[in-house]
């Protein structure tokens, strides 16, 4: 009597426990912050640890500015396939599926990493699983010897992932009413009128400029040097006969001062023209190297003026 009287108390004792484990377990998995995985996807002419290193210092600087959890760095190449990942898994649902089901991620921060002589290049790509979007970020541009990471990601933290996951493209979606956009066109008018204009630029040395004054100094000199030449030759026929290879000579040498003296007008005008133009020039940019993602694959763009 004694023994079925336990065994009735303790099973639903032994059935509340279970109830009370589901539900936190149930809570837990609820309260979870949503997982990112940061994936070098791409890279160019890095070691592997600077690669590692700059993964881990955006997931860091991703964690900071968002309540989220990160998975970066050696965590990441620890769960990814032995061969590595194809350069062309930011544009293919499969493999970026495949890298949440390894990551346990929610998202992923996907990385194309390009470093030319002393600058890197390092553009992002973000893929929310739930929703199946993918949206390029802004590029990050930095020294190839910066060892202070966190002072080039922290202030851009913030932008690495869209603040509405579930909807990404809804800011660049929505379509202001007629009342907003007027109010806008207002307020940008008085910006643009209290704005002052900018000082005129000043005249100044341009590439083409100089090269233009190169060529000239170089066609004058050149110039000169087979105008001397001639009249030593024409010299020498003075004096003594002269036969016709010389005389040619002599014509080949006058016609290559000729030209080059002409060059030389030429390429003065050119500069000369180049200069009093030059405050109209704008200044020129810096060329950079961008890694995007296409529906059909991966790209380089180079942009800039030369």
């Amino acid at each position: 009597m004694s023994c079925t009287r336990q065994s009735n108390l303790f099973a639903p004792t032994v059935l509340a426990f279970a109830g009370v484990a589901l539900l936190s377990s149930t809570e837990v998995r609820a309260e979870r912050p949503p997982r990112v995985g940061v994936v070098v996807a791409i890279d160019v002419n890095m070691s592997k640890n600077r690669q590692l290193e700059l993964s881990q210092a955006v997931g860091a600087a991703l964690e900071r500015a968002h309540p989220v959890e990160v998975v970066a760095g050696w965590e990441v190449e620890r769960r990814l396939p032995p061969e590595g990942i194809p350069t062309t898994c930011i544009s293919s649902k499969a493999c970026l599926d495949d890298l949440i089901r390894r990551l346990d991620a929610d998202e992923l921060l996907m990385l194309a990493i390009l470093q030319v002589g002393g600058d890197i290049q390092l553009d992002p790509t973000w893929y929310h699983a739930g929703s199946n979007k993918t949206l390029s970020r802004s590029g990050i541009r930095l020294d190839a010897d910066e060892q202070d990471l966190a002072k080039v990601f922290d202030p851009i933290g913030a932008e690495l992932r869209p603040p509405d996951p579930q909807r990404p493209e809804r800011a660049a979606a929505e379509v202001p009413t007629p009342a907003a956009a007027a109010t806008a066109t207002t307020t940008d008018a008085d910006t643009a009128s209290a704005t002052p204009a900018p000082p005129p630029r000043s005249r100044h040395l341009t590439t083409g400029t100089a090269v233009a004054a190169g060529v000239a100094a170089t066609a004058l000199l050149a110039g000169v040097g087979f105008t001397l030449t001639t009249r030593r030759l024409h010299q020498d026929c003075d004096p003594g006969p002269c036969d016709d290879r010389d005389r040619d000579r002599v014509r080949r040498h006058a016609l290559a001062a000729d030209v080059l003296f002409g060059v030389a007008a030429a390429s003065t005008l050119t500069a000369a023209v180049l200069y009093y133009r030059s405050n109209d020039t704008p200044t020129p940019t810096k060329p950079e190297v961008l890694v995007t993602a296409t529906p059909s694959g991966v790209g380089l763009l180079v942009r800039g003026s030369f």
